[in-house]
């Protein structure tokens, strides 16, 4: 493992992106006295506060940002080790687009939380990590040259030119 290859960016997402799932086993809902409903269960209690982490109520959602949180980590280490996988678009931009993505959704999370529950200090820590580890992948994206779209050559999406049209033939020789 060679740390001196990895570019700022890939240090940024990688870092974020380990924090974010240590944040995403603590604290982000949580439930206070009064009564509530559970999968159309009510539930009355008083003077009770139960919290809840982000793989407790989030749906599905948990598992996307726990795989977006993996690719920033997944980038660090590809770097750090100096692997180079053959995908038609850069790690970077992978890790770029889930980043957005799930920034996306805990916004949304944060304006409808799950079962009408209450926000907890662990979501917006968990907001502002994953968008740090969405601003790491962008810039490790433009640190390489890459972007969204494809490459022709499947060197990893650097966004290179295609490659020239081959020569129109030639025409044949006259008869003599």
């Amino acid at each position: 493992m060679d740390l001196t290859k990895v570019r700022q960016g890939e240090k940024i997402a990688g870092i974020a992106g380990a924090l974010f799932i240590i944040v995403m086993f603590l604290s982000w809902w949580n439930f206070s006295g009064g009564g509530f409903s559970v999968n159309g269960q009510s539930i009355n209690v008083s003077g009770v506060s139960v919290d809840y982490n982000a793989w407790e109520l989030s749906s599905f959602m948990d598992i996307i940002w726990f795989v977006t949180a993996l690719s920033g980590v997944a980038l660090f280490l590809m770097a750090a080790n100096n692997v180079a996988l053959n995908l038609p678009i850069a790690m970077s931009a992978i890790a770029t687009g889930l980043g957005a993505f799930s920034t996306l959704l805990i916004i949304y999370r944060l304006i409808d939380p799950p079962y009408s529950a209450g926000r907890a200090w662990g979501a917006f820590v968990g907001l502002v990590l994953m968008a740090v580890m969405t601003y790491g992948a962008w810039t490790a994206m433009q640190e390489e040259g890459a972007s969204f779209t494809p490459s022709s050559g499947g060197t990893g999406g650097t966004g290179g030119a295609p490659p020239p049209p081959p020569p129109p033939p030639s025409a044949p020789p006259p008869r003599a």
